[in-house]
């Protein structure tokens, strides 16, 4: 499997990670954030920016849950801190689903971004 090294300049820190070169992943934004869903081993990282200087958003400052769409049915999807702005999920993002993200983040407004295996707007993107 190749391997693509990505390199983020994050808050003055340089960080590293590597993806496979087929890893897909799938952006959304709302009103405040931009986010990316990336498909990697066992599940998925959902990456989430502040849309106006596209820093990472501390997600520990309230509350992020995640609902998956899959075969007419609603699961809840645990998700875990990874680092700031990134939180993992161990959930497959395979076949057809819709993941709705809903973020209640202190002094913010709460907000949603949906993401989609087969986008219907402009909005979602597989890469």
């Amino acid at each position: 499997m190749n391997i693509l090294n990505r390199v983020m300049v994050a808050g003055g820190l340089l960080m590293a990670a590597s993806l496979p070169s087929e890893a897909a992943q799938w952006d959304g934004s709302s009103a405040a954030y931009h986010a990316h869903l990336i498909a990697v081993e066992p599940g998925f990282e959902l990456h989430v920016h502040d849309k106006a200087k596209h820093l990472p958003v501390d997600l520990t400052k309230g509350k992020v849950t995640a609902t998956m769409l899959k075969d007419g049915k609603r699961v809840a999807l645990p998700l875990v801190h990874k680092q700031t702005g990134i939180m993992t999920g161990k959930t497959p993002l395979a076949g057809q689903w819709t993941i709705l993200v809903a973020f209640s983040l202190t002094g913010q407004k709460p907000q949603q971004i949906r993401f989609s295996s087969t986008p219907t707007d402009g909005h979602d993107h597989k890469h």
